[in-house]
Formats: C-alpha cells, sequence, structure tokens
C-alpha cells in the first residue's frame, strides 16, 4: 500500500507485540487519534484509505471523512507525524483513549467527529471479557462422535 504521506516516527521503543494508541499529526497542528494491533499496518492502512479518498471517491470508513475533506481542501498536505501516546494491554488502551477522547471532541484541531463515539474492535473487548486457556481443547466427543475442534469450547480461540 502506497500513499503520498512523508512520515516521521516520534515516541518510544515499542513493544509489537502490545496494541498501540497514537497520533497522527498533520502539517499544520491538526491531529487524528487512532489505535491498532500493529503501529506500521493500522497507520499504513489509514494513510492508504485517505489518499485512495482523495483522489477519488471510493467507499471508506465513517471515521475519516474529516481527514479526507481535511486533505482534500489542503492537497499540499504531504507530512506526517505520529506520536506514539501509549503501547499496552487493550483494557490500558481503552482506558487512555477515553481519557483523550474527552478533551478532543473540544479541540477544534482534532479530525476525529466528535459526533461519534470511536471504534472499538472486537479483538480488544474479547480481550477484556474472555481469558484465553492456557492449553486449548482440540478435539472431544460429542454426541458420542469423536470432533476435531476448529475453536476452542472454553476459550473461543480459533486453533
Amino acid at each position: 500500500m502506497t500513499h503520498k504521506f512523508a512520515i516521521t516516527l516520534k515516541g518510544n521503543q515499542l513493544d509489537i507485540d502490545k496494541p498501540v494508541l497514537y497520533k497522527i499529526i498533520f502539517n499544520n497542528g491538526f491531529y487524528y487519534l487512532h489505535k491498532g494491533k500493529n503501529l506500521e499496518q493500522s497507520y499504513s492502512k489509514l494513510l492508504y484509505d485517505v489518499f485512495r479518498a482523495t483522489i477519488k471517491d471510493v467507499t471508506i470508513s465513517d471515521d475519516y471523512v474529516n481527514i479526507v475533506s481535511y486533505c482534500k481542501k489542503y492537497p499540499q498536505v504531504n507530512k506526517v507525524t505520529i506520536e506514539v501516546l501509549l503501547n499496552a494491554a487493550p483494557e490500558l488502551i481503552l482506558k487512555k483513549e477515553k481519557q483523550l477522547w474527552s478533551k478532543a471532541k473540544k479541540d477544534s484541531t482534532c479530525l476525529n467527529r466528535s459526533d461519534k463515539l470511536p471504534y472499538t474492535p472486537e479483538w480488544m473487548i474479547r480481550h477484556k471479557y474472555l481469558k484465553r486457556c492456557e492449553k486449548c481443547v482440540s478435539n472431544g466427543i460429542v454426541d458420542g462422535i469423536k470432533e476435531r475442534f476448529v475453536f476452542c469450547p472454553r476459550c473461543g480461540k480459533s486453533i
């Protein structure tokens, strides 16, 4: 995926096994709060979707509407800074995002939609409510027939 943006990373070393909350800052101080499982994949996909939507009319996430309109209004915007705000467990990411979200709703330089709550991916919720097994069950007997499971019957993890 290619896009037109030159990227500068700002922040500490990342633990790639943990999700990340970050801020994409555009040339003149406008920013967008976002989160993802993997920093590079997350911001690359977001910037690619925004770039694609600025050059032709394609369907993108409703969350990116303000970024797309900003980039269409200022086509010279081609530099972004990615500032890592938090690299931690999903429940900590969600808590920090909620704090930042309440401040960002009142900020005129925030490109997040103020009328819509931030998207919470299913994998973050599942991690919070459903603890994983030490050793998942991969097969067993159901109705007297031995079966191989696609998902662990105790925790739901894909096998």
